[in-house]
């Protein structure tokens, strides 16, 4: 489910500037329309254009809610044990975790953590994260400018092709929590273990 929604929400999402596009073209022809007097067509015209609108924006809001939705309820299912592996690479090295306890940890952190809004920064030294049980890859990085804040990035599942570049944004969010929790798992840079430097 969070995948359709998933790419439907992006679908829609991609033809957002077409449909501004449209409107402008629309509003011209009003407005040219208007100049020779013919104001029923324009009214049916404004008419369309209200009811076209209304409709796209009311279907990607509701896409969007129910994409987060659908993917935080499947953060959540991680969050209580669902997934028995986890397969984390980072700087050409990888730790398989199979520990219940350490997943479920790992995966509360992060449904537990603030959302945060995004801003003029992105996700640096990422690391990967594979379900081998499901086939879902994530990619988790930390903010380039932000202490303890995170991008969790959905980057391939079942089926589909990493290389087409197709990225999901799952969640923006700050934990100190997590921070503490690579840390303590080795899963940092040595620049981060610095003192007063920020992960």
């Amino acid at each position: 489910m969070d995948i359709l929604l998933d790419k439907a929400f992006v679908f829609i999402g991609l033809r957002f500037l077409l449909f501004w596009f449209g409107l402008v073209v629309l509003w011209v022809v009003c407005v040219l329309l208007s100049a020779h007097g013919k104001q029923t067509i324009v009214k049916k015209l404004i008419k369309i254009v209200v009811v076209t609108g209304g409709v796209f924006v009311a279907s990607w809001l509701t896409l969007f809610w129910l994409d987060g939705y659908f993917t935080d309820k499947r953060l959540k299912t991680f969050a209580h044990g669902q997934i028995q592996s986890l397969d984390i690479t980072f700087e050409g090295r990888k730790m398989e975790v199979r520990d219940p306890t350490v997943i479920r940890e790992f995966w509360s952190i992060i449904c537990s953590a603030r959302k945060v809004w995004a801003h003029h920064s992105g996700p640096v030294d990422k690391i990967t994260l594979f379900l081998p049980e499901i086939g879902y890859t994530y990619s988790l990085g930390k903010d380039s400018q932000v202490t303890d804040e995170f991008w969790l990035t959905w980057m391939s599942y079942p089926g589909s092709n990493p290389d087409r570049g197709y990225i999901a944004n799952v969640k923006h969010f700050r934990s100190p929590e997590l921070t503490t929790w690579l840390r303590r798992n080795d899963l940092v840079s040595p620049k981060w273990k610095k003192p007063n430097n920020s992960l």
